[in-house]
């Protein structure tokens, strides 16, 4: 499931984060500021970042995936055999 979320998060992280550090909404865990980012950003952005990545695979990315055609052509027949290049 969250493979599938890849190019969302790629997409959102960042602006999730901006927006948190924009309005302050960073949680303050620990004294250390090192510590502090790492659990803020395990404990706090990658949840939402990932809930937000699911709604917009849902209502965007997966209906364009289903709209798309298929790119390769039919495989030959009998796939093990490679057809023969005249001489």
């Amino acid at each position: 499931m969250v493979g599938e979320l890849g190019y969302s998060t790629y997409l959102l992280h960042y602006l999730v984060a901006v927006v948190f550090q924009t309005y302050g909404w960073y949680p303050h865990f620990a004294a250390n500021p090192n510590w502090n980012a790492f659990l803020g950003s395990t404990l706090v952005l990658l949840p939402v970042t990932l809930v937000f990545s699911g709604f917009t695979y849902a209502l965007i990315e997966r209906p364009f995936l289903a709209l798309r055609g298929r790119y390769l052509g039919e495989p030959f027949p009998d796939a093990r055999v490679a057809p023969q290049a005249p001489l």
